[in-house]
């Protein structure tokens, strides 16, 4: 030891530590001193001593050891809070004692040392540890729906060697964990008396024990919800009552699903005495869920309250008036409607899941929540806030009808919005994506459009309104109207009827102007052409067209028509190049060969050789018999004129020469 004293010394010395810090030195030395004389280390001629345990309980303020001499030696003596010291200061320590017991009023590790005389001084050391028996936490539940009870001895930290449970039939578990839980079947519905045990064990077997007696009843712990709120669209906070003893657990569904799910969140929050509350956050805002809370007591069949559903509010300005409506909760016909302003809030009963609210004031918000209470619940929906005016515009009117009158103008009507007794600003363009330019107003919801021409294009339209506080709403979504045309071949098309609302048919109507009317339905609406030949009768030379277009609304069914277009039959005339005037009925007179009802005008003209007119007839079904003034005229050539006008004022004209044969 010296030596190692020294060496350190030069080493402090060569790094000049002993200059600028004498008192890592002083410290040192007397570290290295006291260490040195410690006589628990290498003990030369070793005494002997048993003790009456190494784990020695505080119990009513103190802990009691005995020893027993093995040393066989002379003036044997004990030091039972031994610390290292020297051999001449032990008569005068505080632990000094020739009794062979002890009383530790302290918890800690203890070195006890033993010295005497025999051929020289003898020393011997044992260590204890002296510990402290304190309150350890169960959670005992009783379950529900079963004779069963569950046990949990709580996580600490106070070292105890082992539990033990010993039930009210005697049964005892020895070697229980803590945060496991046993359970018990009991078959009585007495109170049950359960005692826990907590014990330290010593080396010899021994140890001490501390007891924990528990008198059970046998009833159940159902929480009850009291409350339901959804303080954001995405959130929902679940309010119920419950113990401190328990452990609860939010679970969630979807309404229309039966499937459980465990919240994320399931830290309830404790408010005052029996009263918890716990959120349920990132709910999709489009949906209604179920809760209930779940006492995860440890059971078989852990305790579940009651279910409680959320009630989904949507409040929307449209301009006079604010259109309030919620979703239905089982069972539940009236509802409480909470209207909140700046002037406090007010509390109105609603039969049904909608409300309307008129009171509307400018640039003032107004919030919205319908609640009910259930059994010992108050189910709150979400919170709705809407502002009249401002930058919170009316909404864009969702059904506009247009329709052609029998004038050819068009007729704009917006029909839900009857009771907005605003101004109606009514915009066009030539196309779904054109430019809307504003062509007119009205104090009420209809137009009509006399500038279009609707035997030309197609005509598109947005309409807006006034609300009450002078604001312009957003525009509607375009309709358009139809523009039919028709070929000389009969083939007829469309442009498609624009409208939010789709186009659930079409139905293409033809007439003529003797009465007959016919239609036919398109049967793929995507196709905008029809045969109009194909469906007309054979003496039908002329008629009219017009395309009808059906759509469905919250109102029901809307017609719209296209313009008027008329289709007639090409008018063709062909004559023949020589005919037989000899009486036998066949090919006896020189006629045009057309349809007369194709024709506004006729004329046929016959000439001989010398130019000489010979025939003149204006009815097609009049032809020339080969004679002039009643005499048969010889056989050979003559000439011919034909001069005619067609239905649409279209003139056909043939001019040729035939071949009389006798």
């Amino acid at each position: 030891m010296v030596f190692e004293i020294r060496d350190a010394i030069k080493f402090l010395l060569a790094h000049k530590f002993m200059i600028k810090y004498p008192q890592i030195l002083i410290a040192f030395l007397f570290f290295q001193t006291v260490h040195a004389q410690n006589l628990c280390n290498n003990i030369v001629n070793a005494g002997d001593f048993s003790i009456s345990s190494d784990k020695i309980c505080l119990l009513n303020g103190g802990g009691s050891i005995s020893v027993t001499d093995l040393s066989g030696g002379t003036n044997i003596n004990y030091i039972f809070d031994y610390q290292g010291e020297a051999p001449d200061k032990l008569e005068n320590l505080f632990s000094h004692s020739t009794a062979k017991t002890y009383n530790y009023t302290k918890t800690g590790t203890y070195t006890i040392l033993q010295y005497g005389t025999k051929g020289g001084p003898i020393y011997a050391c044992k260590t204890i540890k002296v510990v402290e028996m304190k309150d350890f936490a169960v959670s005992v539940k009783s379950c529900d729906n079963s004779n069963e009870l569950a046990v949990i001895i709580e996580n600490n930290t106070l070292d105890y060697d082992a539990y033990e449970i010993q039930w009210e039939n005697g049964n005892v578990i020895n070697d229980a964990k803590m945060g496991v839980t046993y359970k018990y079947n009991y078959t009585s519905s007495k109170p049950q008396n359960i005692q826990i045990r907590a014990k330290f064990n010593d080396s010899q077997g021994n140890g001490c024990t501390k007891p924990k007696d528990i008198n059970l009843e046998t009833e159940s712990g159902k929480p009850l919800i009291t409350k339901l709120e959804m303080p954001a669209d995405n959130q929902a906070i679940v309010g119920f009552q419950g113990n401190a003893t328990d452990a609860y657990q939010l679970y969630y569904r979807l309404e229309s699903e039966n499937t459980w799910t465990l919240s994320a969140n399931n830290q309830p929050t404790q408010l005052a005495g029996v009263d918890y509350e716990v959120k349920a956050n990132n709910l999709d805002i489009t949906k209604n869920y179920c809760f209930k809370i779940k006492n995860n007591n440890g059971c078989s069949n852990p305790v579940e309250s009651d279910e409680v559903c959320t009630i989904k509010l949507n409040a929307t300005y449209k301009g006079v008036k604010t259109d309030v409506s919620w979703t239905t909760y089982n069972g539940v016909n009236t509802y409480n409607l909470e209207r909140i302003d700046n002037a406090g809030s007010t509390n109105t009963t609603v039969s049904g899941t909608s409300y309307s609210d008129t009171e509307i004031s400018c640039n003032q918000e107004v919030c919205y929540r319908a609640w009910i209470a259930i059994g010992n619940a108050s189910i709150y929906s979400n919170k709705k806030c809407v502002k009249g005016g401002g930058e919170n515009k009316a909404p864009a009117l969702e059904t506009i009808n247009l329709d052609i009158n029998s004038d050819g103008y068009i007729v704009l009507k917006a029909i839900e919005t009857s009771d907005i007794k605003q101004k109606y600003i009514f915009l066009r363009a030539d196309s779904p994506n054109g430019v809307f330019k504003e062509i007119g107003s009205e104090g009420i919801p209809n137009f009509t459009d006399k500038t279009a021409n609707t035997n030309k294009q197609s005509y598109c339209y947005k309409v807006q309104y006034e609300d009450l506080c002078k604001n312009l709403s957003n525009p509607s979504a375009p309709v358009c109207s139809m523009y039919c045309s028709v070929d000389a071949n009969g083939k007829v098309t469309w442009t498609p009827f624009e409208t939010p609302l789709g186009v659930i048919s079409y139905i293409i109507h033809y007439t003529d102007a003797n009465g007959y009317e016919d239609s036919a339905t398109i049967p793929n609406i995507n196709v905008r052409e029809f045969d109009i030949r194909s469906v007309l009768p054979k003496d039908l030379s002329k008629t009219n067209i017009y395309i009808e277009a059906i759509t469905l609304s919250d109102f029901g069914a809307f017609y719209s028509f296209s313009n008027v277009v008329r289709y007639i039959i090409p008018a063709k005339i062909s004559v023949p190049t020589g005919f037989t005037p000899n009486g036998d009925n066949k090919n006896d007179v020189f006629l045009a060969i057309a349809d007369p009802a194709l024709f506004d005008s006729f004329q046929m003209l016959v000439y001989n050789s010398w130019g000489e007119l010979l025939f003149e007839s204006n009815d097609i079904l009049t032809g020339w018999d080969g004679k002039y003034k009643n005499q048969d005229m010889p056989t050979g050539t003559y000439a011919y004129k034909v001069f005619a006008t067609d239905l649409n004022g279209k003139t056909i004209q043939k001019i040729g020469s035939v071949l009389l044969i006798r």
